[in-house]
C-alpha cells in the first residue's frame, strides 16, 4: 500500500505548479513611455500631423492600464488623423494597440483581426521588424493563455533570435524570462533554469535590478517546486534584497510565499509561519482567494514538521470550505485533497489517507477528462467548420465555372464592341492631345521670344548710363555701376529661359536696377518696396521682369523735368487668390482720355511687348492676368497688375 501511495503521490506536483503559474506570471506590455504630463504638453503645441499622431499613440498607451476609455479615445484619434494624412505607420500602430486591447478582454477574434491588419501594413512599409515582433509577442501570449505552450515557445524563440541580433538587451532579457516560464510549464526544468540564469545575467549587466529580482524569484520558485530547496533559497533572498529599492508589494509577497515553502520543507517552521501570516494578510486584503488558499498549504506543511497535526488539519479545513465543490476551483481543491492525504499519511492513519488519495485522484481524473472533452469538442467544432467551409468553396467553384461558360460568349461580343470604342477614343484623344501640345509649345516659344526682345532693350539703356559716368571720369561710381550691371546681366540671362521666378529673385534684380538708376540720375528720386506679410518671397512665383518697363517709364519720363524730388513706390499685396503689384510715382503724369492701350507719346516699345506678354499669359491662365493704368497730369501715375497667387511649395 505504501508503495502504491509513493508511486502516485507525485501527481500532486501538478497542483503545486498552480502557484508557480501565478508567481511566474509574464505580462506582455507596451514599451516604456515618456511621462504622461510631458506628452500632453508636447501634443498641445505640435503642428506636424504625423508627429501629433505618434504623440496621440504614446498618450493612449500611457492610459492602457489605468483608463481603457481614454486609451480607446486616443487610439481612435490616431486612426482618424493617420488616415486623413495617409500616415501608414500611425494606422499600423493603432491596429497593434487595438490587438493588445482586445487580448486583454479575451476577445481573440478581434485581437487577431487587428494584429493581421497591423502586420500587413508594417510588412509593406519595410524596416519595421520591431513592430512585427510586438505582434508576435501578443500571439505568443495568446497561445500561452490557451495552454498551447509549444506554439508559444516557438514564437518566443523567434523573437529572442531577433533581439539577440538587433537588441536592445532589455528586450532580450525579458524574452529569456518568458521562454524560461514556458519551458517550466512544459516540465523542461533544466532548460528553464538555464534561460532564467541568462536573463538574470543580462539584467544585472544592464542594471535592470527590478527585472533581475523578478527573474531570481521565478528561478527560486521553480527550484523550490523541484524540491531543490538549498539551491532555491539564495535566489529568493536575492529577489527580496533587490526589492528593497523598488517595494513592489506583490513581487515581495510572492518571494516571501516561495521562501515560506522552502522554510517549511526544510524544518524552519517558525520562519515559515511568520512569512505565511504576512502573505495571508496581504492576499485576504486583496480578496485573492486562490493564493490565500495556496499559501495555507505551506502553513499546513510547517505545522506538520512541528507534528502539530491538528493545526495542520484545521488550516486545511478552514480553507476547504472556500472552494469545496466549486468547478472554478476544481484543480485547487484537488491540490487541497493531496495535502489532506499527506497529513493523514504522516500521522499513520492510512485508511483515512487512502480515502483522500482516492478522492484527489478521482477529482484530478475528472479535471483531466473535462480538459480532454473540451479539447475534443474544440477539435470537432473546428472540423465541422472546416468541412462546411470546404463544401461552400466547392459549391462556389462549381457556380463560378457555370457562370464562366455562360458568360464567355457575351464577353466576346462585349469585348469586340468595347475594342472598337476604345480604338475610336484613343484616336480622338491622341489627335486632341497633339493639337493642345502644339498650341502650348507655340505659346511658350512666343513668350520666350518676347522676353528676349525686351532684354536687349533694357540692357541698351543700362549701358547708356554706364557710358555717361565713364565720360565724366567718375571711376568709383563707374565701378559700382559695372558691379550692379554684371549682376543684372546674369539675372537676365538666367531668367530669359524660365516662365517664373520667385519674388526673392525679383527683388534682387529690382534693387540692382534701382541702384543703377539712382546713380545715373544723381539720386533725384527715392523708392520704396512694400511686401505684404502674407507673402513669402522665397515661395511666391511671378513672370520675370513683368513690371520693369513701367518702372523705367516712371523714371525716364515721369520724373523728367520735375521740379520736386521723385518718389516711387512698388507694392506686392495678396488679395484672396490673387497678388496685386502696384507701381506708383509722383511724376508728371499724362491724360487718360484715350484708351489704355492707345499709343502715348512717351510710351516705350517695352510696354507694347508687355501688353503682348499679358495676352499670351492669359491664354495659359484663362484671363487671370490683368493690369490697368491711371494717371493725373502733374500729380503722378499708378500701374496695377493683378496676377494669380502661384507658389512653389503649396
Amino acid at each position: 500500500m505504501k508503495e502504491f501511495f509513493r508511486k502516485h503521490f507525485s501527481a500532486q506536483q501538478r497542483g503545486r505548479r498552480l502557484i508557480l503559474c501565478f508567481f511566474c506570471a509574464f505580462t506582455h506590455s507596451f514599451n516604456a513611455q515618456p511621462p504622461l504630463d510631458s506628452l500632453l504638453r508636447k501634443v498641445r503645441y505640435q503642428q506636424e500631423d504625423s508627429i501629433k499622431a505618434k504623440l496621440y499613440y504614446d498618450i493612449g498607451v500611457s492610459y492602457f492600464y489605468s483608463d481603457k476609455a481614454q486609451f480607446r479615445s486616443y487610439m481612435d484619434s490616431v486612426q482618424r488623423l493617420s488616415r486623413r494624412i495617409n500616415y501608414s505607420k500611425g494606422i499600423g500602430l493603432a491596429y497593434a494597440a487595438y490587438g493588445n486591447y482586445y487580448m486583454s478582454l479575451n476577445d481573440w477574434d478581434k485581437m487577431k483581426y487587428n494584429l493581421q491588419k497591423s502586420d500587413s501594413i508594417f510588412r509593406k512599409l519595410g524596416n519595421e521588424q520591431s513592430r512585427l515582433m510586438f505582434s508576435k509577442g501578443l500571439y505568443a501570449h495568446y497561445y500561452k493563455l490557451q495552454g498551447d505552450y509549444k506554439k508559444a515557445l516557438q514564437i518566443n524563440l523567434e523573437i529572442l533570435h531577433y533581439h539577440e541580433k538587433n537588441g536592445p538587451k532589455s528586450d532580450e532579457a525579458k524574452m529569456l524570462g518568458a521562454i524560461a516560464i514556458l519551458l517550466q510549464q512544459l516540465e523542461r526544468y533544466k532548460e528553464a533554469a538555464d534561460y532564467y540564469k541568462r536573463s538574470i545575467r543580462i539584467r544585472k549587466e544592464i542594471k535592470d535590478f527590478s527585472g533581475q529580482s523578478i527573474a531570481s524569484l521565478n528561478l527560486g520558485g521553480m527550484l523550490a517546486e523541484q524540491k531543490q530547496y538549498t539551491s532555491a533559497e539564495p535566489y529568493l533572498l536575492e529577489a527580496l534584497r533587490l526589492q528593497k529599492d523598488f517595494q513592489q508589494e506583490r513581487v515581495i509577497k510572492t518571494a516571501q510565499a516561495n521562501l515560506a515553502h522552502v522554510y517549511a520543507e526544510t524544518g524552519r517552521s517558525r520562519k515559515a509561519l511568520e512569512l505565511v501570516k504576512e502573505c495571508e494578510a496581504f492576499y485576504l486584503e486583496e480578496k485573492d482567494t486562490v493564493n490565500a488558499v495556496k499559501i495555507s498549504f505551506y502553513q499546513c506543511i510547517a505545522y506538520m514538521k512541528q507534528k502539530q497535526y491538528d493545526k495542520a488539519l484545521a488550516v486545511l479545513n478552514s480553507k476547504h470550505n472556500w472552494i469545496r465543490n466549486n468547478r472554478d476551483y476544481s484543480e485547487l481543491e484537488a491540490d487541497m485533497l493531496w495535502h489532506y492525504y499527506r497529513v493523514y499519511k504522516t500521522m499513520g492513519k492510512m485508511e483515512v489517507a487512502l480515502e483522500y488519495f482516492e478522492e484527489a485522484k478521482e477529482l484530478e481524473d475528472n479535471n483531466s477528462s473535462m480538459e480532454i472533452q473540451h479539447g475534443i469538442s474544440r477539435m470537432k467544432e473546428q472540423y465541422e467548420t472546416e468541412k462546411k467551409q470546404r463544401e461552400n468553396l466547392q459549391l462556389r467553384q462549381q457556380n463560378l465555372l457555370k457562370d464562366i461558360k455562360l458568360d464567355r460568349l457575351n464577353y466576346f461580343i462585349y469585348g469586340s464592341v468595347l475594342l472598337l470604342l476604345l480604338i475610336s477614343v484613343i484616336a480622338y484623344t491622341t489627335v486632341r492631345y497633339n493639337r493642345l501640345k502644339a498650341g502650348k509649345i507655340a505659346v511658350e516659344m512666343e513668350q520666350r521670344l518676347l522676353q528676349s526682345q525686351m532684354n536687349p532693350h533694357f540692357i541698351f539703356n543700362v549701358l547708356n548710363a554706364i557710358h555717361t559716368y565713364m565720360l565724366r571720369k567718375d571711376t568709383e561710381e563707374s565701378g559700382k555701376l559695372l558691379t550692379s550691371f554684371a549682376r543684372l546681366v546674369r539675372s537676365i540671362l538666367q531668367h530669359s529661359s524660365t516662365d517664373n521666378i520667385s519674388l526673392e529673385e525679383e527683388l534682387k534684380w529690382l534693387k540692382d536696377y534701382m541702384r543703377l538708376q539712382q546713380l545715373r540720375f544723381s539720386n533725384a528720386f527715392d523708392y520704396t518696396i512694400e511686401i505684404d506679410e502674407q507673402l513669402s518671397p522665397d515661395n511666391l512665383l511671378l513672370p520675370p521682369m513683368l513690371i520693369q518697363p513701367f518702372i523705367e517709364n516712371a523714371i525716364e519720363h515721369g520724373f523728367s523735368e520735375l521740379d520736386k524730388p521723385g518718389k516711387l513706390t512698388i507694392s506686392y499685396k495678396k488679395t484672396g487668390k490673387e497678388v496685386a503689384i502696384s507701381i506708383t510715382d509722383n511724376g508728371r503724369g499724362f491724360s487718360t482720355n484715350r484708351p489704355v492701350n492707345t499709343k502715348k507719346e512717351h510710351e516705350s516699345m517695352a510696354i507694347q511687348i508687355t501688353e503682348k506678354r499679358i495676352q499670351l499669359l492669359n491664354k495659359k491662365w484663362k484671363g487671370a492676368f490683368k493690369f490697368e493704368i491711371s494717371s493725373i497730369p502733374m500729380e503722378g501715375t499708378r500701374v496695377v497688375f493683378s496676377i494669380p497667387y502661384n507658389t512653389l511649395f503649396d
